[in-house]
Protein backbone atom coordinates (compact mmCIF):
# COMPACT_ATOMS: atom_id res chain seq x y z
CA UNK A 1 0.00 0.00 0.00
CA UNK A 2 1.20 3.33 -0.68
CA UNK A 3 1.53 6.22 1.81
CA UNK A 4 -0.92 8.10 -0.18
CA UNK A 5 -3.16 5.38 -0.05
CA UNK A 6 -2.84 5.04 3.56
CA UNK A 7 -3.59 8.42 4.62
CA UNK A 8 -6.60 8.43 1.83
CA UNK A 9 -8.18 5.34 4.04
CA UNK A 10 -7.61 6.88 7.39
CA UNK A 11 -8.70 10.22 6.09
CA UNK A 12 -11.78 9.02 5.34
CA UNK A 13 -12.45 6.98 8.02
CA UNK A 14 -11.68 10.32 10.77
CA UNK A 15 -14.93 11.05 11.20
CA UNK A 16 -16.10 7.36 12.52
CA UNK A 17 -12.64 6.15 14.03
CA UNK A 18 -13.41 7.06 17.57
CA UNK A 19 -17.12 4.94 17.44
CA UNK A 20 -15.52 1.69 16.37
CA UNK A 21 -12.21 2.34 18.17
CA UNK A 22 -11.98 3.91 21.11
CA UNK A 23 -14.03 1.43 24.27
CA UNK A 24 -13.49 -1.59 22.55
CA UNK A 25 -9.35 -0.84 22.48
CA UNK A 26 -9.31 1.47 25.23
CA UNK A 27 -8.18 -1.17 28.13
CA UNK A 28 -5.18 -2.06 25.90
CA UNK A 29 -4.37 1.56 25.36
CA UNK A 30 -4.40 2.24 28.92
CA UNK A 31 -2.22 -1.08 29.94
CA UNK A 32 0.30 -0.54 27.27
CA UNK A 33 0.72 3.74 28.81
CA UNK A 34 1.10 2.62 32.24
CA UNK A 35 3.31 -0.39 31.20
CA UNK A 36 6.11 2.65 29.99
CA UNK A 37 5.84 3.83 33.67
CA UNK A 38 6.55 7.56 32.38
CA UNK A 39 8.65 9.39 34.85
CA UNK A 40 8.22 13.22 35.25
CA UNK A 41 9.96 14.95 32.31
CA UNK A 42 9.89 12.46 29.94
CA UNK A 43 9.40 12.88 26.49
CA UNK A 44 7.23 10.68 24.40
CA UNK A 45 6.54 9.90 20.75
CA UNK A 46 3.57 8.60 19.59
CA UNK A 47 3.72 7.33 16.22
CA UNK A 48 0.28 7.11 14.34
CA UNK A 49 -1.56 9.11 16.97
CA UNK A 50 -4.76 8.98 15.09
CA UNK A 51 -7.43 10.62 16.72
CA UNK A 52 -6.08 10.91 20.16
CA UNK A 53 -7.60 8.30 22.01
CA UNK A 54 -4.38 7.13 23.67
CA UNK A 55 -3.87 11.38 24.70
CA UNK A 56 -6.06 11.78 28.37
CA UNK A 57 -4.56 8.70 29.21
CA UNK A 58 -1.07 10.36 29.56
CA UNK A 59 0.59 12.16 32.92
CA UNK A 60 0.51 16.05 32.79
CA UNK A 61 4.21 15.47 33.74
CA UNK A 62 5.39 14.61 30.34
CA UNK A 63 4.96 15.54 26.98
CA UNK A 64 3.97 13.83 24.35
CA UNK A 65 4.43 14.68 20.67
CA UNK A 66 2.44 12.69 18.17
CA UNK A 67 2.79 12.31 14.46
CA UNK A 68 0.49 10.85 11.86
CA UNK A 69 -0.12 11.19 8.12
CA UNK A 70 -3.59 12.03 8.13
CA UNK A 71 -4.71 15.53 8.40
CA UNK A 72 -8.63 14.89 9.43
CA UNK A 73 -6.92 12.43 12.60
CA UNK A 74 -4.58 15.04 13.41
CA UNK A 75 -7.45 17.57 13.59
CA UNK A 76 -9.67 15.55 15.57
CA UNK A 77 -6.61 14.71 17.72
CA UNK A 78 -6.11 18.35 17.91
CA UNK A 79 -9.83 18.87 19.01
CA UNK A 80 -8.63 16.73 21.90
CA UNK A 81 -6.49 18.40 23.15
CA UNK A 82 -7.98 21.48 23.43
CA UNK A 83 -10.94 19.99 25.45
CA UNK A 84 -8.27 18.66 27.71
CA UNK A 85 -6.65 21.98 28.18
CA UNK A 86 -3.23 20.07 27.52
CA UNK A 87 0.02 21.93 27.45
CA UNK A 88 1.90 19.17 27.11
CA UNK A 89 0.98 17.21 24.16
CA UNK A 90 2.06 18.33 20.67
CA UNK A 91 1.02 17.10 17.00
CA UNK A 92 3.14 17.04 14.00
CA UNK A 93 1.64 15.57 10.45
CA UNK A 94 4.71 13.13 9.56
CA UNK A 95 4.53 9.80 7.93
CA UNK A 96 6.34 6.89 10.48
CA UNK A 97 8.90 6.03 7.42
CA UNK A 98 10.48 9.39 7.65
CA UNK A 99 10.27 10.77 10.78
CA UNK A 100 12.01 14.08 11.19
CA UNK A 101 14.28 14.66 14.44
CA UNK A 102 17.94 14.83 14.72
CA UNK A 103 19.87 11.35 16.12
CA UNK A 104 19.51 10.70 18.95
CA UNK A 105 16.75 12.81 20.18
Amino acid sequence: MTLERAEEIYSSYSGVYDLFFDTILHPGRRRAIEALAIEPGENLLEVGVGTGLSLPLYPDWCHVTGTDISPPMLRRAAEKVVSLGRGNIELKRMSADHLKWPEAS
